[in-house]
């Protein structure tokens, strides 16, 4: 009776494992929606191994949200996120190395930002956006 359990268990798990296709853990790049709205924000990584546009979106009352679109940087241990604006440094860590991704931030209501950075923990900048207001900055 164990052997038989044993051998459905089995077929059940490799057939839901071949059934659903490959899996590739880590390795795919992330799709964010992009954000509602415009955004306030804007830059492309020109300094360091990192490719892509940056754009911080208004999402209401201090939120922000920044964007970072068509987005590439080499594997590296502790890569993080880093906004620098007038309400000082805000950090996360990077979710991926590829793709189209979102970050929320919660800062100043009016606050005005002037580089998105991509550090290591190394710590050294691996990539700098230099970001420039759409509108006017208070």
């Amino acid at each position: 009776m164990k052997l038989a359990l044993l051998q459905i268990s089995v077929f059940t798990y490799l057939f839901i494992m071949t059934g659903c296709g490959p899996i590739r853990l880590g390795s795919s790049s992330l799709n964010d929606p992009v954000p509602s709205g415009s955004p306030t924000f804007t830059g492309t990584f020109t300094v360091g191994s990192a490719t892509g546009g940056v754009s911080i979106y208004h999402a209401g009352i201090g939120n922000y949200v920044v964007r970072l679109e068509s987005f590439s940087v080499p594997s590296q241990s502790g890569l993080s996120l880093k906004v620098i604006g007038t309400s000082g440094t805000l950090s996360q860590a990077l979710r991926g190395t590829t793709g189209n991704q979102n970050y929320t931030f919660i800062t100043t209501e009016g606050s005005c930002f002037a580089q998105v950075k991509i550090t290591s923990s190394a710590p050294a900048d691996i990539g700098i956006a230099n970001i420039t207001s759409v509108g006017p900055c208070p």
